[in-house]
């Protein structure tokens, strides 16, 4: 059985949310489908499943999204400071920043440098210009005995409208008034919002395009 406190904490929504959406999925389906296929389809909405939920990666994560927890490769310190340090992490599916706001995180200094690999608990995903995950204490953070080989590249999460369609490619305004030029590979329309998951790198790779 699906535990509806743990999806609705995983999805940053209330309890009372999650079953509005529930409900709202069911009469989609004009009543033929249960609670548990309804949670199934709006998990997918997000671009998860439920093994997701218990063994989340990197490309699974999404702004706003609480993370039980994750496993990470440190790639290298990119902060330090007395209360603060962000670092450069990743799993084969992608980079993020991991971000630790705690004046004790110096207990683990040891733990946390270049190639070490670490389980990170109850994070939860920022959307700067790239992904991140943020905690406010050093003791969510653990040593695990696993090898993990990060992909290379940084994961970005944005809102994008078209603005110019045109042989080769579309041209693209994003939430933070940016500009992306995207391979033809996709469809987009006029005057509709879009959320873009991708790696940031050139020709951009979209991981998830859907409209808003």
């Amino acid at each position: 059985m699906i535990d509806k406190n743990y999806v609705s904490s995983i999805l940053g929504i209330s309890k009372t949310k999650l079953q509005e959406l529930i409900n709202e999925k069911i009469k989609q389906y004009k009543n033929l489908i249960d609670e548990e296929t309804a949670i199934l389809l709006i998990l997918k909405e997000k671009g998860l499943t439920l093994e997701d939920l218990y063994n989340i990666k990197v490309k699974n994560l999404y702004p706003g999204l609480k993370v039980k927890e994750i496993k990470l490769r440190i790639n290298k310190v990119l902060i330090k400071k007395d209360n603060l340090i962000i670092l450069e992490a990743g799993d084969e599916t992608g980079l993020i920043k991991l971000i630790i706001k705690d004046h004790k995180w110096k207990r683990k200094e040891n733990l946390l440098k270049e190639n070490s690999n670490i389980k990170v608990k109850n994070g939860i995903v920022l959307n700067n210009l790239v992904l991140s995950i943020f905690i406010n204490n050093i003791e969510l953070i653990e040593k695990i005995d696993e090898n993990i080989n990060p992909n290379q590249n940084y994961i970005s999460y944005r809102y994008i409208r078209l603005l110019k369609e045109n042989e080769n490619n579309y041209i693209v305004l994003t939430d933070n008034f940016n500009i992306l030029y995207l391979e033809k590979n996709i469809q987009l329309e006029y005057n509709k919002t879009y959320t873009i998951k991708f790696y940031n790198k050139r020709p951009i790779e979209i991981i998830e395009l859907k409209s808003y």
